[in-house]
């Protein structure tokens, strides 16, 4: 048994990954009708407009970004029905993909434990299965950041032919612009990835570099600097530090906070995250896997970092490299294991295989009765009741409402919402977005100004709100209570214009909207 634990067979690699990819359907496949969100209505209205019209349109306007993720979204509605649940079927697909390629990768290089630890790892951890659910980019975009990664390392392999090194090379390339065609972050990913290769490179000739270090300390120490300076220059001149400080203003509460993504980490991951140090230690202190360590605390402590000092915060912004946590895990366990059988066999002092299973067991019980593990279970088993924490389970639903403000937005001269994706989705149309933080964002960057996604206005004073409520004729307005006297959304003051000058319609119970009609005079 603890052979096969160590087995590198592609038989066993597929299963692994094909066991890591199934894993995470099954944890998904409860949240794909989940209520829709923001960002993700901009794929799907955008991709109804390419099968409508052959163009991303959304109403008047024109939805550019990430391109080919609308397309796969197009091609999955076309496929499927138009429907939620087969807009966020790229997104899954992606990242089982994702677990697959893990799974399969880590067992090929460090044996089956290490592949089963990474994929059953990357499944744990909340925000892979929140991105599999989620019409967005984020899964097809850690899939193509990841291939990049792996194809930088394996190039990097002692003993390689030239040749098999280019190809690699190649590959990387080719994911680095994949990558970079869905996110900008790609760039902090591939400074990491770069920063890795040179730790890597450091390692495998540190034999001949020791002597000049310790000759020259103080030579060594200048270039260092001067190397970080030329760095720095370089990011400065590119704009990228500018970049780091832009945020948005629903993310501005946490633009100084350096430590954001350590407590979000926590929280996603109660008992590994704070056990991390301790692996890494452990996965560092190994020699048959301390190159890929290496690279993998590289990686992650470069991006987290990076994310750290960034002014916008999320954990779906570091979803790319949550996979080089999961490979540090598997080197961690890998040596643990090999540490184990290794001194059973040389010292009969040692704990006997045997005992050293029951520690492999007693682990694997406290995994299963851990935080991350229990939610692995409630998940796949279909369980969502007992989770606390579910995805999206928060967001405003307008499905309940849809008919009774279908009816008002029939009659209504004008619309007014929070939230422009959601009216469009449910209503068909909308004219002005109340919105802070969409303002800085539109095309004139000020109120009235026009965002191009949608080609309607977007306001947010309370000036702005009774210009637009004194107009002849009448007007529905609808909001999710989330933004209600949030400065970032609906501005108490612009509020209180409408609930001084509009009636309240009474709408369903749990659904976090607010809806008024509003007529001059009433």
């Amino acid at each position: 048994m603890l052979k096969l634990l160590q087995s590198r067979g592609l038989g066993w690699a597929l299963a692994v990954g094909v066991g890591g990819a199934v894993l995470l359907a099954l944890m998904a496949r409860g949240l794909l009708g989940h209520t829709p969100h923001y960002d993700e209505l901009l794929h799907v209205l955008s991709a109804r407009g390419l099968l409508e019209s052959g163009a991303p349109a959304i109403a008047d306007g024109l939805y550019q970004r990430a391109p080919a993720f609308t397309r796969a979204v197009a091609w999955s509605l076309a496929l499927f029905g138009d429907s939620l649940v087969a807009a966020r079927l790229p997104a899954l697909l992606a990242g089982a993909a994702l677990a697959l390629l893990l799974g399969v990768w880590l067992t090929i290089r460090v044996g089956v434990l290490a592949g089963a630890t990474g994929a059953l790892l990357l499944c744990a951890v909340p925000v892979s299965v929140a991105m599999a659910v989620f019409a967005r980019f984020y899964t097809p975009h850690a899939l193509f950041v990841t291939l990049m990664l792996i194809a930088f390392f394996e190039a990097l392999e002692p003993g390689r032919r030239w040749s098999l090194r280019l190809v690699f090379v190649a590959l990387g390339v080719i994911m680095l612009l994949a990558a970079r065609h869905l996110q900008a972050t790609t760039l902090i990913a591939f400074g990491a990835g770069m920063a890795g290769v040179l730790a890597v490179l450091v390692h495998d000739r540190w034999d001949a570099l020791r002597p000049v270090v310790r000759r020259h300390p103080l030579l060594v120490g200048l270039l260092l600097v001067a190397a970080g300076g030329v760095l720095l220059l370089v990011v400065a001149r590119l704009g990228l530090l500018e970049r780091l400080g832009d945020t948005a203003l629903w993310a501005e509460k946490h633009a100084g906070r350096y430590q954001y993504y350590l407590t979000a980490f926590r929280s996603e991951l109660p008992l590994l995250w704070p056990l991390l140090p301790l692996a890494t230690v452990v996965a560092l202190a190994h020699g048959r896997q301390r190159r890929l360590a290496i690279f993998a605390v590289v990686v992650f402590g470069v991006v987290l970092a990076t994310h750290s000092v960034a002014a916008q915060k999320a954990m779906r912004y570091v979803y790319y490299v949550i996979p080089w946590l999961c490979v540090l895990w598997a080197c961690a366990m890998a040596a643990a294991l090999d540490y184990a059988t290794r001194g059973a066999a040389s010292d009969p002092g040692r704990p006997s295989a045997g005992v050293s299973w029951v520690v492999v067991v007693l682990l694997g019980a406290t995994l299963v009765l851990s935080v991350e593990g229990t939610r692995v279970l409630n998940l796949a088993a279909g369980r969502l009741a007992a989770i606390s924490d579910l995805p999206y389970r928060n967001e405003p639903d307008w499905a309940p409402a849809q008919s009774l403000l279908s009816a008002h937005a029939g009659a209504a001269d004008r619309i007014v919402t929070s939230n422009s994706m959601k009216a469009v989705y449910y209503l068909g149309r909308y004219d002005l977005e109340l919105n802070a933080t969409i303002v800085p964002e539109t095309e004139e960057r000020a109120e009235f100004g026009r965002d191009l996604r949608t080609g309607s206005r977007v306001i947010s004073r309370p000036e702005s709100i009774s210009q637009v409520l004194t107009q002849p004729g009448t007007t529905l307005v609808v909001l999710e209570e989330p933004k209600i006297g949030s400065a970032s959304g609906v501005p108490v003051e612009s509020f209180g214009v409408i609930e001084a000058n509009c009636s309240e319609l009474e709408l369903p119970a749990g659904t976090r909207l607010r809806a008024w009609w509003c007529a001059p005079g009433l």
